[in-house]
């Protein structure tokens, strides 16, 4: 189809070759029709050999050779590099143990073709834990009160995300907008991660409104012991981030794009600062306990995996999802009634199953 080469997926990997591969065998099996630019930030050299040997026919693959660090160091260097390197007028931002719906895509494609005032156009936002044993279980959760960000004065925009926060990462961005953000992203070697996706949103919504359909488009899988997010916040616990003296110079960072890139009142100004401080502060409370409460449960859960033996523990884990949620077909469950899947997104996660 015509339409699927305006669309770049960007594949960000960094040492996790087995999720890499198994991301490309999906993509391959399902004949994804996208281009793809595969970014390796990482120093494992077996993904250059298998792009060479033609290992998966059925992609076109971009590969692109970022320069390593240690330390999560220049983390979004790679990205803005890799942005100048699409040529596509559309791009989507995938990590390498997530999964996407290619025929939703192509509906938020659609909606940006004939919405000229929207950056970015995504499906609500869907986790799914997989729950590995003899028997496989895919728990998968729509979060179907995702909303979205479609307010015509930019002001608007970014005053109701600091109300009710969501996240347009993972979603169909114009790569002319990825590419202004990440531009200013690049510019820090953010010691806070956290706060860079709280300036990657604030700067979408600057740049346009954000489309979400009551589709699933983005599948995040929760319980991987090695994903970015968790090893980030392993390495780089948040109670210690607030004491270092970049913390509060990355959170004021956002005033910096505004005064560049905003046409705002002073008035408007002084507001969203107001509205930015009180988020922040409440994110901050936030972040704090739920550290403390993932201290706690990983101790609980290491006690009961002690007692009980970690194989047990699964099975309960399993009986558990299977008993109190909705089971949709054998191998998928469900945490709530409302989203109903259709023939197509059913197959896709069946093929997502096969590879697990």
């Amino acid at each position: 189809m015509m339409e699927e080469k305006k669309v770049t997926i960007l594949l960000t990997v960094f040492n996790r070759v087995e999720f890499t591969k198994k991301w490309l065998n999906f993509a391959n099996n399902i004949n994804l029709k996208f281009k793809i630019l595969l970014c390796d930030g990482g120093i494992d050299n077996e993904l250059p050999q298998l792009i060479k040997k033609k290992a998966y026919p059925n992609l076109n693959i971009k590969y692109f050779k970022a320069k390593y660090y240690e330390n999560y160091k220049n983390f979004w260097e790679k990205f803005y590099q890799s942005l100048n390197l699409i040529d596509t007028d559309y791009t989507y931002l995938v990590e390498d143990d997530d999964f996407i719906v290619p025929s939703n895509i192509i509906k938020s494609l659609n909606f940006l073709e004939n919405n000229k005032d929207y950056v970015s156009s995504g499906g609500i936002e869907t986790h799914m834990q997989i729950l590995k044993g003899n028997n496989k279980i895919f728990f998968l959760r729509p979060h179907i009160k995702t909303i979205s960000y479609n307010q015509n004065e930019a002001v608007s925009r970014i005053n109701l995300s600091l109300n009710t926060m969501y996240s347009n990462y993972n979603v169909l961005h114009r790569t002319r907008s990825l590419l202004k953000i990440f531009y200013y992203l690049n510019q820090k070697n953010f010691i806070n991660l956290y706060i860079t996706e709280f300036v990657f949103v604030l700067t979408s919504l600057l740049n346009g409104k954000c489309n979400r359909f009551n589709h699933i488009e983005y599948i995040k899988i929760d319980n991987i012991n090695h994903s970015s997010s968790s090893d980030f916040a392993k390495k780089f616990k948040f109670s210690k981030i607030i004491e270092t003296k970049e913390y509060e110079n990355e959170n004021n960072f956002i005033f910096e794009i505004l005064n560049k890139e905003s046409t705002f009142s002073k008035q408007n100004l002084k507001d969203v600062r107001i509205n930015v401080k009180n988020y922040l502060e409440n994110d901050k409370i936030y972040r704090l306990n739920e550290e403390a409460i993932q201290k706690d449960k990983f101790n609980f859960r290491k006690l009961v995996k002690k007692i009980i033996g970690i194989n047990n523990y699964n099975i309960l884990k399993k009986y558990f999802v299977k008993i109190f949620k909705y089971t949709l077909i054998n191998e998928l469950v469900f945490s709530q009634y409302e989203y109903k899947l259709n023939q197509a997104e059913v197959k896709l996660i069946k093929k997502i199953y096969e590879i697990y």
